[in-house]
Protein backbone atom coordinates (compact mmCIF):
# COMPACT_ATOMS: atom_id res chain seq x y z
CA UNK A 1 0.00 0.00 0.00
CA UNK A 2 1.22 2.96 -0.98
CA UNK A 3 0.84 6.43 0.38
CA UNK A 4 2.02 9.88 0.54
CA UNK A 5 3.19 11.16 3.65
CA UNK A 6 2.44 15.43 3.70
CA UNK A 7 4.07 17.85 5.67
CA UNK A 8 1.55 20.62 5.78
CA UNK A 9 2.50 23.76 6.90
CA UNK A 10 -0.36 25.93 9.15
CA UNK A 11 -0.63 29.72 7.25
CA UNK A 12 -3.35 31.19 9.38
CA UNK A 13 -6.24 30.23 12.14
CA UNK A 14 -9.09 31.54 11.92
CA UNK A 15 -11.81 31.97 14.84
CA UNK A 16 -15.11 31.65 12.52
CA UNK A 17 -18.47 32.25 14.90
CA UNK A 18 -20.24 29.74 15.91
CA UNK A 19 -21.98 26.19 14.50
CA UNK A 20 -25.57 26.26 14.11
CA UNK A 21 -25.41 23.82 17.43
CA UNK A 22 -23.62 27.26 19.35
CA UNK A 23 -19.92 25.47 19.34
CA UNK A 24 -17.68 27.54 18.00
CA UNK A 25 -15.75 26.75 14.98
CA UNK A 26 -12.11 27.34 13.42
CA UNK A 27 -10.71 27.50 10.05
CA UNK A 28 -7.17 26.63 9.57
CA UNK A 29 -5.40 27.50 6.40
CA UNK A 30 -2.16 24.45 5.73
CA UNK A 31 0.04 25.26 2.64
CA UNK A 32 0.55 21.66 1.00
CA UNK A 33 3.75 23.16 -0.58
CA UNK A 34 2.47 21.72 -3.56
CA UNK A 35 -0.69 21.55 -5.82
CA UNK A 36 -3.91 20.13 -4.61
CA UNK A 37 -6.85 20.70 -6.32
CA UNK A 38 -7.82 20.71 -9.72
CA UNK A 39 -6.83 24.54 -10.58
CA UNK A 40 -3.47 24.54 -9.19
CA UNK A 41 -4.52 25.25 -5.62
CA UNK A 42 -1.58 24.82 -2.93
CA UNK A 43 -3.63 25.70 0.21
CA UNK A 44 -6.16 23.49 1.68
CA UNK A 45 -8.86 25.49 4.17
CA UNK A 46 -9.89 22.63 7.22
CA UNK A 47 -13.16 23.81 9.09
CA UNK A 48 -13.28 22.31 12.86
CA UNK A 49 -15.90 22.95 15.50
CA UNK A 50 -14.40 23.21 19.74
CA UNK A 51 -16.17 20.07 19.52
CA UNK A 52 -13.86 17.76 17.40
CA UNK A 53 -16.26 17.71 14.23
CA UNK A 54 -15.04 18.97 11.03
CA UNK A 55 -17.23 20.95 9.25
CA UNK A 56 -15.37 21.10 5.89
CA UNK A 57 -12.20 20.62 3.85
CA UNK A 58 -11.32 22.05 0.20
CA UNK A 59 -8.73 23.26 -1.44
CA UNK A 60 -7.92 26.78 -1.81
CA UNK A 61 -5.55 29.89 -2.97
Amino acid sequence: MGGHIYRLKIVEVIEDGLTPRGNQKFSFILNAGEKVGTKGETLIKIVLSNDGGMLSAYPTK
